[in-house]
């Protein structure tokens, strides 16, 4: 035992030994991994790729949230129209800020897009999209009491891109770093000098970008345009105009019934949704009901107040399966 402790080979200090002899080797071997080998320029790409990917999506997602908030207050700004005087001036405010979604963050969204699978990055903007196919239907139909296709939303999402602006900007991008780092002493005058220049180019040849809208998107958005018309219609009744009532509820009926047909979907949100167009169905119709009943017998204020009530402690629940 004795022999056995002065050579090592037994005891703690022995197995601890030989743990630091074959720790040595592991970490010579990871000495001996060259970081110019294919396996790990592989690696590096990939990596490079998924951060790619993923600020990608955060930019699309920020674009899209932008679209959200910038349609929610358009459709809030189309429900003050109350008389036909104040419809021209709100509904051309709506056709100005609807423009400038399209130009300016459809536009972003065209570019970010560019040269990437149309459906890989759509639940990023999907929810933007819907916002806005939701506020630009709503606007047609207090227009003109129709709504547009979806061919009229991709025809207008069509943008002409220069290469030598889209250079411009990642070198402008790159100057301001650049000079950034000037102040901690990184880089000299000249270098600065030489990189600025570079950053003007003659514009190139425009290239055209289309961004494609999913289908169902387009349909998803015209079910939460139900919604907006139930309010509208509601609303109308207080301001004394009972046909504009009608012929929502006239409207919202046919578009729910032409939504049925659709057979072999296989999306969750569309039946949710469509559950919910359907309560918004039966609330018109419940006040259309009302006024045909009542109309003649009661104020128009408390018939409003009146269909509120009837709408708030309806007991009869409605779901589709």
């Amino acid at each position: 035992m004795a022999d056995r402790k002065k050579r090592g080979g037994g005891g703690r200090g022995g197995n601890n030994r030989r743990f630091d002899k074959s720790h040595s080797k592991v970490a010579k071997k990871s000495d001996d991994i060259v970081e110019d080998s294919p396996l790990i320029r592989a690696f590096i790409s990939y990596r490079d790729e998924l951060n790619d990917n993923y600020d990608r999506y955060e930019r699309l997602y920020k674009i899209s949230r932008d679209i959200t908030i910038e349609s929610k207050r358009i459709i809030f700004q189309l429900h003050l129209v109350s008389t036909d005087a104040s419809k021209e001036k709100i509904l051309e405010e709506a056709k100005t800020r609807l423009d400038k979604l399209i130009k300016y963050n459809f536009a972003d969204l065209a570019k970010e897009l560019e040269g990437h699978s149309r459906y890989q990055y759509v639940r990023a903007y999907t929810s933007g999209v819907q916002e806005f196919v939701e506020a630009i239907t709503f606007y047609h139909y207090l227009e003109s009491g129709t709504i547009c296709s979806w061919n009229d939303i991709l025809s207008q999402m069509t943008y002409h891109v220069s290469s030598g602006r889209k250079d411009s900007v990642q070198n402008e991008e790159s100057d301001t770093v650049k000079s950034d780092d000037m102040s901690d002493d990184k880089l000299s005058e000249s270098e600065n000098k030489e990189e600025m220049n570079q950053s003007v180019e003659p514009i190139g040849e425009e290239r055209k970008v289309a961004l494609f809208i999913p289908d169902w998107d387009f349909i998803l958005g015209l079910e939460d345009l139900s919604g907006e018309l139930m309010r509208h219609s509601i609303k109308c009744v207080s301001s004394g105009r009972i046909e504009e009532t009608f012929k929502a509820c006239d409207f919202i009926r046919n578009l729910y019934t032409s939504l049925l047909t659709l057979t072999q979907v296989h999306n969750r949100e569309f039946f949710k949704k469509l559950n919910v167009m359907l309560q918004s169905l039966l609330k018109v119709e419940n006040a259309c009901h009302m006024i045909k009943l009542r109309g003649s017998e009661v104020s128009q204020d408390l018939l409003v107040h009146m269909i509120g009530t009837f709408n708030t402690n309806e007991d009869e629940e409605c779901s589709y399966d």
